[in-house]
């Protein structure tokens, strides 16, 4: 498994922009991506049960939020910082993550679509857990996110683990917008990938891309190949001895 990472762009936007758009070219077997805009792919329910499908509202959630590349929760901790007002329902502190739409806070907001209005928050926990899976089983081999705003707060630490390797990083500016990618070594069905920050740190994330691994010819295909290949011969044969 490969990271790449570390595209930690304060300005211009358009630079960033250009990196991620870049990353998306890259897959040529396709790529499922989710940026949170459209509510009838997410499922689960706000901390005071109401449902996040059908709601035009934002907030913390109640354990999970189930998407188009899996769910997310959070990874622990009780935040009790000024993100974390902004999403607590029950004002009790957050003890997960928060589904955002814009205005931003602290810096935080939504980064993919360019235009759009919602991402993920962490709301002033720990971070985040993804637990990746596509409909179907569908099998995948990269995956491609962006986050805003981590490590400027708190120990100022972001760590991201896959596959019992992690990437690093110390602080970073306000409002610095980190894009990954995780390149796993072989296809796979499911993957966890662990975010981690300090409590009251929060960042958002956003533009789950997950990279599709190609589809293998069946061997019938080959089988079928190979027949035509070998009746071509025969024909070229047949047709020299004709000739002879």
């Amino acid at each position: 498994m490969s990271f790449f990472s570390g595209s930690q762009l304060t300005d211009p936007a358009s630079s960033f922009y250009s990196a991620f758009n870049g990353g998306l070219s890259g897959l040529s077997s396709g790529f499922v991506i989710e940026d949170f805009e459209n509510n009838a792919t997410l499922s689960g329910q706000f901390e005071d049960g109401e449902e996040i499908n059908g709601s035009t509202n934002d907030g913390e959630i109640a354990s999970s939020i189930n998407t188009s590349v899996g769910s997310f929760t959070t990874r622990g901790g009780t935040g009790s910082g000024t993100t974390c007002t902004r999403f607590d329902r029950g004002g009790n502190g957050c003890d997960n993550i928060a589904l955002q739409q814009s205005p931003g806070v602290n810096g935080q907001g939504n980064i993919f679509p360019f235009d759009g209005e919602w991402a993920l928050n962490t709301a002033d926990t720990s971070g985040l857990i993804w637990n990746v899976a596509l409909a179907g089983g569908q099998l995948f081999e990269s995956v491609i996110f962006a986050l805003r705003d981590p490590a400027d707060a708190g120990q100022r630490m972001l760590s991201i683990m896959a596959d019992g390797q992690t990437f690093s990083t110390g602080r970073l500016d306000n409002e610095t917008l980190t894009l990954v990618q995780i390149i796993f070594g072989s296809p796979r069905s499911s993957a966890t990938i662990e975010i981690a920050t300090s409590t009251n740190d929060a960042f958002t994330f956003d533009g789950a891309v997950v990279g599709l691994a190609p589809v293998p010819l069946p061997a019938a295909g080959w089988m079928l190949l190979a027949g035509m290949g070998g009746l071509v011969l025969m024909r070229r044969r047949a047709k020299a001895a004709a000739t002879a």
